[in-house]
């Protein structure tokens, strides 16, 4: 069985490929089958030179991310060349952790690889990955300077709690739970709302600095603790979660129809991708919105979708900055509001996508925002086969837990859908 194949068939996407061209979905797989070097010369697969981050086995540029989405592949597709890969692959991770010691963190920590490691384990019946993995998942952390999804407690947390829905142990959900304690107690209160600052101590490019976003800030945060606060039932951190919303709402600059985001309170508007802009803070506010009915954070992330819509033709492809991860979130729309306007944008993002695929040594690649190819989650074509198998298959996006339910807080809650969201206009 596949676990993620969608119940109504009729609602998958295919991308149309144009005459003659090879279906994007297996020249990615393609590529990435081939370009695997499971020597131990540092790297399982190819990575841009110029994205910074080089850890070899993390979710953002290492092992980790790649493994994931192979593996979201085969399970959607049941693919017989994918488990001797994933096989492969994760058996490769295993040699180049250790269980001792863990980094904290999804995108850049250990944390985020045993999440990926747990779900192959699963897809191809190895328990000794899953073993590995769990063992990752339970190691002491190395100290926590940040509080953020890619580094720091928050994604440590996410980590902990999608392996709670995975297995039931406890231990992971007292893990996640300390995980928003301690997010709790680091809070800020601003006059409108909640913020945290990057410790002195966190990566140095961060510190000191108060980052509204999903990779680094509020926005990231605040769907941990939303998450976190729906499966404990716990009314204090989905009080919190609120907070960071109404900081979030209050911060948006409009301009038109469209919100649009500063990297950090009162700075300009940023670009409106999933690491600092409106794609990222939008999907947290519209699951802000799933789980309060609030109807001002479901017209905020509606108007985050009319800021994709127009920078579309400007962006460039992959899920941290550019049209992949701008188009997951419009599906998350599409999911929350079961409004097809965004899926159908969604496909029109991927078509501009697409426009951009090149070859080389007979693969299909695509540039990243250097120029360079990558193969990886954040900047490679990893992350652009996430998107492009999510729209085709109605599967759920890539490192997230189930969407919130509604929080019941009794008939005298004035959080309720009153309203449906508002169609977004086509780029």
């Amino acid at each position: 069985a596949h676990p993620h194949t969608p119940p109504d068939a009729a609602r998958a996407v295919r991308p149309p490929a144009p005459d003659g061209e090879q279906d994007p979905v297996a020249g990615i797989v393609d590529h990435l089958i081939a370009t695997m070097t499971p020597g131990e010369n540092g790297r399982l697969w190819p990575v841009s030179t110029t994205a910074g981050e080089t850890a070899p086995c993390t979710v953002q540029q290492g092992a980790a991310g790649v493994l994931a989405v192979l593996t979201r592949y085969f399970e959607l597709t049941g693919d017989p060349r994918l488990p001797e890969v994933i096989s492969t692959a994760g058996h490769w991770i295993t040699r180049h952790t250790d269980t001792r010691r863990a980094r904290p963190g999804l995108h850049f920590g250990d944390r985020g690889t045993a999440w990926a490691l747990y779900d192959a384990g699963r897809a191809v019946d190895d328990p000794r990955l899953t073993d590995h993995a769990l063992a990752l998942a339970l190691a002491p952390l190395e100290n926590t300077p940040s509080h953020d999804i890619t580094h720091g407690s928050a994604g440590s947390g996410l980590a902990a709690l999608h392996l709670w829905n995975r297995t039931g142990d406890a231990r992971f959900l007292e893990l996640a739970t300390a995980a928003a304690e301690e997010l709790a107690a680091a809070a800020e209160p601003e006059p409108t709302g909640v913020s945290w600052a990057a410790p002195a101590e966190a990566v140095s490019r961060l510190a000191g600095k108060r980052y509204l976003g999903f990779a680094h800030g509020v926005a990231g945060i605040g769907s941990f603790l939303l998450s976190t606060a729906l499966a404990t039932r716990r009314s204090d951190l989905l009080d919190l979660a609120v907070d960071a919303g109404e900081h979030l709402t209050a911060n948006a600059v409009l301009i038109g129809e469209a919100a649009h985001w500063p990297a950090q309170a009162a700075n300009e508007p940023t670009t409106p991708y999933w690491c600092h802009g409106s794609a990222g803070i939008g999907a947290f506010l519209v699951r802000l919105y799933q789980a309060t009915g609030d109807d001002r954070f479901g017209d905020y992330a509606h108007r985050a979708t009319r800021a994709v819509a127009e920078y579309a033709s400007r962006a460039p492809l992959t899920q941290c900055h550019g049209l992949a991860g701008n188009g997951d979130f419009l599906l998350d729309m599409a999911d929350a509001t079961r409004d097809d306007t965004h899926r159908a944008l969604a496909e029109e993002l991927a078509r501009l996508l697409l426009t951009q695929r090149a070859h080389r040594h007979g693969h299909l690649v695509f540039p990243n925002e250097y120029g360079d190819v990558s193969t990886s989650w954040s900047d490679g074509s990893a992350g652009i086969l996430a998107f492009l198998l999510r729209l085709r298959h109605a599967s759920p996006r890539l490192w997230t837990v189930p969407p919130p339910v509604r929080a019941d807080r009794g008939p005298s809650d004035p959080r309720v859908v009153r309203a449906p969201l508002h169609p977004v206009a086509s780029p």
